[in-house]
């Protein structure tokens, strides 16, 4: 199946990608080497295909990067309320080495 045939039409600066559902995508010649690569060799039926997956991958990277950045806002304000109720010790500069090595002992 050559590219045209899948819907990729190859251009001097870029290739486009049509699909009944949108006008167009504009990709370049990278892009839609690596979208006819995976429909060329079977991982997917078409082109169509390769974009769903991938915007499959990017909103499951998207809720990924959520959740770890609500999981981050929740400890800072759990260690800025540790602070404000006192709940933290006070280490000399001189013993903080140690201390840490204790700390990461501890957690194993």
């Amino acid at each position: 199946m050559s590219a045209t045939n899948m819907g990729l039409a190859r251009g001097r600066h870029a290739a486009t990608l049509r699909h009944m559902d949108m006008d167009m995508i504009v990709l370049n010649d990278g892009q839609a080497s690596e979208v006819e690569d995976f429909a060329l060799r079977g991982s997917f039926a078409s082109p169509a295909e390769v974009i769903d997956a991938a915007l499959s991958a990017l909103r499951e990277r998207f809720a990924d990067d959520q959740y770890r950045t609500a999981r981050f806002h929740a400890l800072i304000d759990a260690g800025l309320l540790d602070l404000q109720e006192g709940r933290y010790e006070d280490v000399p500069l001189d013993k903080l080495d140690a201390w840490l090595s204790d700390l990461a002992a501890t957690k194993r």
